[in-house]
């Protein structure tokens, strides 16, 4: 699966903007699936709006935004607003053309480190169920510039996008993270149990999907490094 992602941090005196702009995913062709997700997080109540040219599964005023569109032959670059400055995560992922066959939410209770959301029913095996999980960690935990946010799903399932979140200043306010990710499961499975190492408010997605068009060739790539390389990325 090929993804972009983009995300919004914080400086010192809390988070400096409302707005993002994320790429196309590198690899993706005309008919291709596209999803959007973008989870947000700030001092209070806050939500993404639908970006131009795509269609919201979410309802409005969602915490955690999901939003799809067919590609084209050629996708430009979108701007995400939200409804306030805010910490935030969003990815596009590619998916071959697929029929949607439903398409759920769910939300955990407030400051939490642990979550079984239910996994939708009349599953079947040659269907696809993307899990766009989500969390936003509670006022009553900041996380500063000494820690990051992680969130891990059951190891049946597989990451299309992992997990994410933007790096938060050690400030003095706090300022409740916001990281998303997008895993995925072929055909039922019993419910997933999703864990994060701070107290968190989780958000989950379940689209189904039936698959119609032909999944990209994988391609490897294996990066060395010597001496004193730093840290690197290869994708």
């Amino acid at each position: 699966i090929s993804y972009s992602i983009a995300f919004l941090p914080t400086t010192a005196n809390g988070a400096v903007a409302s707005t993002v702009t994320i790429e196309p995913p590198p690899v993706y062709a005309s008919g291709d699936l596209l999803i959007m997700a973008a989870s947000c997080g700030s001092t209070g109540s806050v939500s993404p709006s639908t970006p131009s040219g795509w269609t919201a599964l979410s309802s409005g005023g969602a915490t955690l935004g999901v939003f799809y569109r067919t590609a084209t032959s050629s996708e430009s670059a979108w701007t995400v607003t939200f409804s306030t400055t805010c910490t935030a995560a969003v990815t596009v992922a590619a998916y071959p053309a697929s029929t949607r066959v439903s398409t759920s939410f769910q939300s955990s209770g407030s400051d939490v480190v642990t979550w079984t959301p239910t996994f939708p029913g009349g599953v079947t095996s040659g269907e696809t169920v993307l899990l766009i999980a989500s969390a936003v960690a509670s006022l009553s935990d900041p996380i500063n510039g000494s820690q990051s946010e992680s969130l891990n799903v059951p190891s049946s399932w597989t990451w299309d996008v992992p997990f994410f979140s933007p790096a938060i200043f050690n400030n003095t306010a706090p300022w409740a993270t916001a990281g998303a990710g997008i895993a995925e499961h072929q055909g039922s499975t019993s419910n997933p149990t999703l864990t994060s190492n701070i107290g968190s408010n989780f958000y989950a997605a379940f689209i189904v999907l039936s698959v119609t068009g032909t999944p990209p060739p994988v391609l490897a790539v294996t990066a060395t490094g010597g001496g004193n390389a730093g840290q690197g990325m290869a994708l």
